[in-house]
């Protein structure tokens, strides 16, 4: 499958990567202006712009990430994210409606990693135990 190069900003890449999501491969940081790039498939670039969306009025939801700068910091960094995910797609002619990347994981066998993944897919969407 085709590759695409993306430089994504700092903040939401790690915040994205740090779930675990489809995300690509890491090829190169760019320190000094705050950008990672990484090689996606178009599902995964979709899923990027998915997640970019989702998280690119956060602040507004009033969720609870810490303090009100990191929520407007993410929210920043998913907005910037979904203007080059889109620039990327248009410049390669790639549709944005597609085939999008699923996170995947085996849980069969193994109760504390099937314990560890709920935890942590609950913690991400909000619930409390």
């Amino acid at each position: 499958m085709k590759t695409y190069d993306i430089d994504l900003p700092y903040t939401f890449c790690v915040d994205h990567c740090h779930r675990e999501l489809p995300s690509g491969t890491f090829v190169q940081m760019d320190e000094k202006r705050r950008l990672i790039r990484r090689r996606c498939t178009a599902p995964e670039l979709r899923e990027w712009l998915s997640d970019a969306t989702h998280y690119s009025d956060c602040a507004s939801y009033g969720w609870n990430l810490g303090s009100k700068g990191k929520a407007l910091g993410l929210q920043s960094s998913a907005r910037a994210t979904v203007k080059r995910v889109l620039k990327v797609l248009a410049d390669n002619d790639v549709p944005v409606r597609g085939e999008v990347a699923e996170y995947t994981v085996d849980l069969s066998g193994d109760d504390e990693k099937r314990r560890y993944v709920i935890d942590k897919i609950k913690r991400h969407r909000g619930f409390r135990s």
